[in-house]
């Protein structure tokens, strides 16, 4: 990430704290922008492109001053079990968040009758292509033979991803309030915080 090494200077000078608030804000507002592009059914490169760019700048601003914060406190031996601590973290996060993620799209694809009928179809289609038999529009579910079902699914997977990254916006917006605790003057202007020798400028 290019805005580590500038996030790191920043971070020397001014402290942490600032270096953080404009990186979660950025990550929000990366995550704002996927929302707004898949609920208005934009071009898919574009908002892709344009909404990574600013994720990517607000983690490179935000996951270097953090580590650093984080340590800044330890004596240098305890260094090595702080980093490996804060890595055992950003796993376990991880690994809460995305399934987090993947029930809250599936509840809502669950709540629209017109993805669970595309559903139906398609595997209704898979198993007659073994079979080499053509379906019956009887078993067809009735939403598939409506006019503009398509249309209605599109929507339906538009709302329904929507809502997920909404709600990952929401998620960055709550990491601000204990990102302000973070100090907001660099360590050698901190009263009592010892200076790492690995993050000393």
């Amino acid at each position: 990430m290019l805005t580590m090494p500038i996030a790191g200077r920043i971070m020397d000078k001014r402290g942490p704290g600032w270096v953080v608030l404009v990186g979660i804000t950025l990550i929000a507002i990366g995550m704002g922008t996927f929302a707004y592009g898949v609920s208005h059914q934009y071009a898919y490169a574009p908002v892709l492109l344009t909404g990574l760019a600013v994720m990517g700048m607000g983690m490179g601003s935000t996951m270097m001053p953090l580590f650093g914060s984080a340590v800044r406190g330890l004596a240098p031996h305890q260094v090595a079990s702080g980093s490996t601590l804060i890595n055992v973290n950003l796993q376990v996060a991880g690994s809460i968040g995305t399934p987090m993620m993947s029930v809250i799209l599936t509840s809502q694809f669950k709540h629209s009758q017109f993805i669970q009928a595309a559903g139906k179809a398609a595997a209704l289609k898979e198993e007659v292509t073994k079979r080499g038999v053509p379906p019956h529009p009887l078993q067809l579910p009735q939403q598939v033979l409506q006019p503009g079902f398509m249309d209605h699914v599109t929507s339906d997977l538009s709302h329904a991803y929507t809502v997920v990254f909404v709600v990952a916006v929401g998620f960055a917006l709550t990491t601000l309030i204990p990102a302000v605790f973070l100090p907001k003057k660099p360590a050698a202007d901190a009263p009592g915080q010892p200076t790492i020798p690995a993050l000393a400028p």
